[in-house]
């Protein structure tokens, strides 16, 4: 998970076309050059102004929530992971910069859900787009980091751990596609 959509309420940068073009379709109001200064707006705002509150309750229903991920969790179909605040390129970044985007945002999930959480994958999931800072601070909060490769995250150990990417499915789509695995 990536801490921003669900305690921020922030979505995330690299969702911005997809989810600006799937309010546009169905809201054809708007261009999609205002909804995507919108959306941009909801992620550099630090409290909760809005240019328009449909479209930005709109962006939010397209991630789960915390009554969402607790239904899953009680039913045993899911278990915790973090994924940094919002899904940034590591590489690039200072190491304060990555402890904030990794560490604090791991820490948050944890006391947000009450739980100590195992768990931890770089986003993008190539090496190049992290480097060693960012594997020392994934081993010191986690007990498992991993990399993702063509949807299946493989652990620093070289095991393979079930993954799928969540991204527009509703909480009752999540559930068949859980329990049908």
């Amino acid at each position: 998970m990536n801490s921003d959509p669900l305690i921020l309420k922030k979505p995330l940068f690299n969702h911005k076309n997809l989810l600006t073009y799937e309010y546009w379709s169905k809201n054809k109001n708007y261009n999609i050059s205002t909804l995507r200064s919108w959306y941009q707006k909801i992620i550099n705002s630090s409290e909760n102004v809005y240019q328009n509150k449909t479209f930005h309750k709109f962006i939010l229903t397209k991630y789960l929530n915390k009554k969402n991920i607790k239904i899953l969790l009680k039913k045993k179909l899911i278990d915790l992971g973090s994924h940094t605040s919002n899904h940034s390129v590591l590489n690039n970044k200072s190491y304060d910069q990555q402890y904030i985007l990794i560490a604090k945002s791991h820490k948050e999930l944890e006391s947000f859900f009450n739980q100590k959480i195992q768990f931890f994958s770089f986003p993008f999931g190539k090496k190049f787009h992290r480097n060693s800072d960012s594997e020392r601070i994934a081993s010191k909060i986690s007990k498992y980091s991993f990399s993702c490769s063509g949807g299946i995250n493989i652990k620093i150990i070289n095991r393979p751990l079930k993954r799928i990417g969540v991204h527009n499915e509703n909480i009752d789509n999540l559930h068949d596609l859980l329990t049908k695995q």
